[in-house]
């Protein structure tokens, strides 16, 4: 693995959402050009991802066992690269975005220029909480937008959205 590798990882007690948001960005970030961002996992698949991840055709991500012990490595300044994690590792089963394409303008899914910001807020991991603050919203606004964005997306949670996004490369470079 090279230097300029990054590895998304989720809680060691992984759920859903932590795995579908390392399997999402770290295909936003390949789609984007980073072709060296990995997703993977530090703790075993429950039941219900274990559902989601076959049901939507997409490999779980690859299991890493020493991240934890090496954290103090990483806040020392120290690079550490996983050896569970290898170059070759891909997301054979997603529905790759044709080449040369910029992906999709949120526009083009029926998204609102706010719904594409709080959906690309959701992409990178905050909570409705946080994207209120973010944005100057209310809570309840941003869960009204997000209600809009799961239709729009013809999905019924956070989760298959994040997937989505990924899928079909959801372009969120001009949203803010």
């Amino acid at each position: 693995m090279s230097r300029d590798s990054v590895v998304v990882v989720g809680h060691r007690n992984p759920d859903s959402d932590s795995i579908c948001s390392a399997i999402a960005y770290a295909e936003l970030c390949r789609r984007q050009g980073r072709t060296e961002v990995r997703p993977a996992r530090a703790g075993e698949l429950n039941r219900q991802t274990e559902f989601i991840l076959e049901t939507l055709g997409v490999a779980p991500p690859e299991r890493v066992h020493d991240v934890f012990p090496r954290v103090r490595d990483i806040l020392d300044g120290e690079l550490f690269y996983p050896s569970s994690i290898v170059l070759g590792a891909r997301l054979d089963n997603m529905t790759a975005v044709p080449p040369g394409s910029a992906g999709v303008p949120p526009a083009e899914i029926g998204l609102t220029d706010r719904q594409a910001q709080v959906l690309a807020l959701m992409v990178r991991g905050l909570s409705n909480r946080e994207i209120a603050e973010k944005l100057g919203l209310s809570e309840g606004t941003v869960k009204i937008h997000a209600t809009a964005i799961f239709k729009a997306l013809g999905v019924g949670s956070r989760t298959q959205a994040l997937v989505s996004v990924a899928r079909y490369g959801v372009d969120f470079s001009k949203v803010f």
